[in-house]
């Protein structure tokens, strides 16, 4: 009666416990597995040379020669825990890569070569063609074909849990200590690459993520540049963005002298959008090359107002880099400290208008606009300059966010509960209820304090019923442990403390 008793009170109680487990890790889960033709729609390549396509459920990425690029997903700048998992199809040929979360200064990451994979971060970029990363654990290629790798990291106290996932089975875990808080938000990221000019060729057939999203107005964010590690992201030239792309005294600043070829933009960090209006206070000394600011998809394909001289246009790129003007107007720039660029779409046609000090100064239509124009993620900046000195006071956005809601888009909802362990402290033995509502087989898994897996144990859950677990503990020396289970699903219910006293 008893047993029977505690499984209804599990099953009945599952939903509420989840959602308040759920809150304190990630609150979103976005699930992209490319089914439809828009399901690229809002992510952002920096490649100029690759052809994006979807076909057959994958996320085609596919170019004759590249040394570096970078995926941004749609989702905009994230929060806290979070887990990012990319499966990948069959024939892929990538030398590098990369996986984790990036901020302005900051980044996180699995990164890959033909020597292995290892986990690095840093919380100052000074360079990006030879970033000084700091290693947290590392491991020899595998001897095995890599269907799936994810990162997940989970927060306790001031530390930080990183966790290695490949083919759905934990490879390695290491802890941060006393992690910086810069470390704990930015935008998820993707980078591959390949040597000596070599092709590359990327089917990625799904992405899960999980996690908490940083901007919570839906609508409206405004950045007046007084964090040195803002969720902006960087890209453009890697020799020249650290040391000429920089936030100080509340500007983002674009500082810059050199090859003349330039290119030096930031994307926001509200993702993905639809309509949107930028709105910039601005100012500088001086600028030879060109500004703009616009909504991209890649390089190929954006919307955008851009300064040359003394003419504003308005305009778009439809598979070739340089755009193509709908209308242009004399412009002096000298007393302009405000710009606001806006973009509504009315039925296929997009409406574009510029104000600058709140003075009407021209518009544009682009009529029957391709899909790709139709979305994209917010990018500002400068190129083909040889001499720049400008900067952003403060930034507002007004926006419609492409995804919106993402929970709705989970196919894996977290459907398990693991209780505290009693008897805790625990000499002998413990026991662990766990209550589920999938069926399912995983890992318990036993952690120490310093992020050390020191047991691991294979289990079975079964739907509806009270499954137990009963843990010798006389093999584990006094201290601290965590546990989790590890199933298809993720992470399950972490961070539970048990504690062992002899």
């Amino acid at each position: 009666m008893k047993t029977k008793l505690f499984v209804m009170l599990c099953i009945a109680g599952l939903t509420l416990l989840s959602a308040n487990l759920k809150s304190q890790n990630y609150s979103e889960h976005y699930f992209n597995s490319f089914d439809n033709s828009t399901d690229a729609d809002g992510w952002f390549f920096t490649s100029t040379a690759a052809t994006i396509s979807v076909a057959n459920s994958q996320l085609i990425i596919d170019s004759p020669h590249e040394d570096y690029f970078q995926i941004l997903t749609p989702l905009g700048a994230i929060q806290g825990d979070f887990s990012f998992k990319l499966s990948i199809g069959q024939n892929s040929e990538v030398q590098l890569g990369f996986i984790g979360i990036a901020g302005f200064r900051s980044m996180l990451g699995l990164m890959g070569d033909e020597n292995g994979i290892s986990v690095v971060y840093t919380y100052d970029i000074v360079s990006y063609t030879d970033p000084e990363l700091t290693e947290l654990f590392s491991i020899p290629d595998p001897a095995t074909e890599i269907n799936s790798i994810a990162i997940e990291t989970m927060q306790i106290g001031n530390d930080l849990m990183v966790y290695l996932f490949i083919n759905d089975e934990l490879f390695q875990s290491g802890t941060i200590v006393s992690v910086d808080p810069d470390l704990l938000y930015g935008q998820l990221v993707l980078g591959f690459g390949a040597e000596d000019d070599n092709p590359i060729y990327l089917p990625i057939t799904e992405v899960d993520i999980r996690y908490t999203p940083y901007q919570t107005d839906e609508a409206l964010f405004t950045d007046p540049f007084n964090n040195n590690n803002s969720p902006w992201f960087r890209f453009g030239d890697y020799d020249d963005l650290a040391e000429s792309l920089f936030i100080n005294n509340g500007k983002l600043n674009f500082l810059y002298s050199g090859d003349p070829d330039s290119q030096l933009m930031v994307i926001s960090p509200v993702g993905a959008v639809k309509d949107f209006t930028i709105d910039i206070d601005a100012g500088g000394t001086g600028m030879n090359g060109t500004g703009s600011f616009g909504r991209i998809f890649d390089s190929k394909h954006f919307i955008a107002v851009w300064y040359e001289d003394d003419e504003v246009y308005l305009g778009y790129a439809n598979g070739l880099p340089e755009p193509q003007a709908v209308s242009s107007a004399f412009v002096d720039m000298e007393n302009v400290n405000n710009i606001k660029y806006s973009v509504t779409q009315t039925g296929n046609d997009l409406l574009m208008t510029v104000l600058h000090n709140n003075q009407f100064v021209i518009d544009g239509t682009i009529s029957n606009a391709p899909d790709k124009l139709l979305t994209g993620q917010i990018v500002g900046g400068y190129e083909l300059a040889s001499e720049l000195n400008v900067w952003y006071d403060e930034v507002r956005l007004q926006y419609e966010k492409l995804i919106v809601n993402t929970e709705e888009n989970a196919v894996n909802p977290n459907k398990t509960i693991i209780f505290q362990n009693l008897p805790n402290p625990c000499s002998d033995y413990t026991t662990i209820q766990v209550a589920s509502t999938i069926q399912s087989s995983g890992n318990f898994i036993l952690f120490n304090n310093e992020g050390q897996t020191v047991y691991t144990e294979k289990i079975k859950l079964v739907r509806g019923v009270s499954n137990t677990i009963r843990l010798n503990t006389q093999q584990f020396k006094n201290g601290v442990y965590y546990y989790l289970i590890q199933t298809s699903e993720g992470l399950m219910d972490k961070g539970h403390k048990l504690v062992v006293l002899h």
